[in-house]
């Protein structure tokens, strides 16, 4: 069984300030997921070249620049358009644990990584769970699933945590879905100051 990582990073060159946290948290983010010696694939938005990444090897990095042109989806749903052509330059067997993490949020532990190793040879998803819907910064689901997921299209404006749950549990039983309460992650959605660990 292999695992690999699929970081994403979204800079922001529009605010200095914010530029500058975003790339202390990433740079402090990445140090722990490269910790773990699996193969690390990224995707940058909003940038054509961003100093974190240039520090890291990753395998592959995929670069969308602001002026790329993404239509009218919200910020969470060009990430899922991102993570679709990333997901088609990933060479490796079907089989393959991807674990999609946001690049911002410290790994705090172990626990999320313990899941996919000791996960059964029939989960094909892990992934936390919140009310209906779920925590898109931190899950893990098998190369052959992501394929089957990327295929779907998104509706304009659609909450992004709702309908990626929708089309898991579209895809998958319930039983080669694992749904865990804790991800050992700590995090800072939108840089709001509002602190949480998961």
């Amino acid at each position: 069984m292999s695992i690999v990582f699929l970081i994403t990073i979204a800079d922001n060159i529009e605010n200095k300030a914010l530029h500058d946290i975003r790339r202390h948290e990433y740079m402090y983010c990445l140090s722990r997921f490269f910790s773990y010696n699996f193969l690390v694939y990224g995707v940058i938005s909003e940038s054509t070249s961003y100093a974190p990444a240039s520090f890291f090897p990753f395998t592959n990095i995929l670069y969308i620049p602001s002026t790329y042109d993404l239509g009218y989806h919200t910020k969470s749903q060009k990430e899922f358009i991102s993570l679709k052509k990333v997901i088609n330059n990933i060479d490796l067997p079907d089989n393959t644990w991807i674990i999609k993490a946001s690049g911002r949020y410290m790994l705090t532990n172990d626990i999320f990584v313990e899941y996919v190793k000791n996960a059964s040879e029939h989960t094909n998803a892990i992934l936390k769970k919140v009310g209906d819907q779920m925590c898109t910064f931190l899950y893990a689901i098998r190369l052959s699933t992501f394929k089957k997921i990327i295929e779907y299209e998104i509706p304009p404006f659609e909450n992004i945590e709702r309908y990626f749950l929708n089309i898991i549990k579209t895809i998958l039983t319930d039983n080669e879905i694992q749904y865990v309460e804790c991800l050992g992650t700590f995090v800072n959605i939108n840089n709001e100051e509002q602190f949480a660990y998961y």
